[in-house]
Parts: structure tokens; sequence; C-alpha cells
């Protein structure tokens, strides 16, 4: 059910999507991010430490399997366990159960481990 919810907002064109096929070759979860329009990674000391936010710094929610997280638990996982992400840069644009009030849009991870 998820995949088919995942590939009808894909073929709406709606947001930005990658899959495993493009994650899996990059060095770092925030590598996922890059150069993705609308968006803008910001890094921190630590390789590990990163927030996203639109280019007018307006962070977006983060929801990891269908849970609202916070950017800690996107720390934790590397880009091998990601299988796709989803970003929308504006709350206009984000799908009603990722949207969160008086936010800018949304990050939607969803693991590897979530579809076995």
């Amino acid at each position: 059910m998820y995949r088919r919810e995942i590939q009808e907002r894909r073929e709406r064109g709606l947001g930005y999507h990658r899959d495993s096929t493009v994650i899996d070759k990059l060095p770092s979860t925030p590598a996922i991010f890059d150069g993705i329009t609308g968006l803008r990674v910001l890094r921190s000391g630590s390789p590990l430490r990163f927030a996203i936010t639109t280019p007018g710094g307006c962070p977006l929610a983060v929801f990891v399997d269908r849970m609202r997280l916070d950017f800690f638990e996107l720390y934790l996982l590397a880009p091998q366990d990601i299988a796709a992400v989803e970003t929308y840069n504006n709350s206009t644009f984000t799908p009603v159960q990722f949207r969160v009030r008086n936010n800018c849009g949304a990050i939607v991870v969803w693991t590897k481990r979530f579809f076995k």
C-alpha cells in the first residue's frame, strides 16, 4: 500500500523523489539532499550534523517511516538504510499526512526495514 502511495505522489509530480538506486551510491545521508531544488543543506562541525531548510531558512518537518521525528534520527541513518526519500519544499504541495502546522514542507524518509 505504501509503495503504491509513494509511486502515485511521484507520478503526480509533487515534490522531489530519490530511491535506493541513487541513494546507495552516495557517501553520506546529507549528500542525499544535495542538489535538490528548493532545499538548503546546512552542515555543522561533524559530518553527521546537518539541517535542511528552504532557501529562506524555514525548517522542514522530518518523517521517517511515517513517524514525525527530529533531524537527530536522520543522523543515525546511513544511505544504505534508506529505500526512498520524498521532499516537499513548501506546505502547498506537501501531502496532508506530512503537513505540520507552521511548517515549510517536509522530508519523508522510507527505510529498507519498513518495506521488509
